[in-house]
């Protein structure tokens, strides 16, 4: 989908992968699984908020776990936002457009 809507796709294999990646490009956002092999996304969220070369990008949750356990937790973790999934495009579209500005 973000293809679709414009956007270069880089994907980690990894929550380790994934703060590699936020390293190398200078994306203005990143959708991070929670549940990834090895570092976790909430780990992995850690981690990208220390780095203050990192401190303006967007980072969000995407996890099928939408409680309201899960969405304190991702917000306590250092995500900005949390969506569902499955992703809507409309929901993409916004996340996108807050990234941007």
């Amino acid at each position: 989908m973000l293809g679709r809507l414009g956007c270069e796709v880089v994907r980690a294999l990894d929550g380790e992968h994934s703060v590699r990646m936020a390293r190398m490009f200078d994306a203005p956002i990143v959708f991070m699984d929670l549940n990834m092999p090895g570092t976790d996304g909430y780990e992995a969220v850690r981690i990208i908020r220390s780095e203050p070369a990192l401190a303006k990008l967007r980072v969000v949750a995407v996890t099928g776990d939408v409680s309201e356990k899960a969405v304190r937790s991702c917000a306590e973790a250092g995500f900005d936002a949390l969506l569902p999934k499955p992703v809507r495009i409309e929901d993409l579209e916004a996340e996108l457009a807050l990234a941007r500005h």
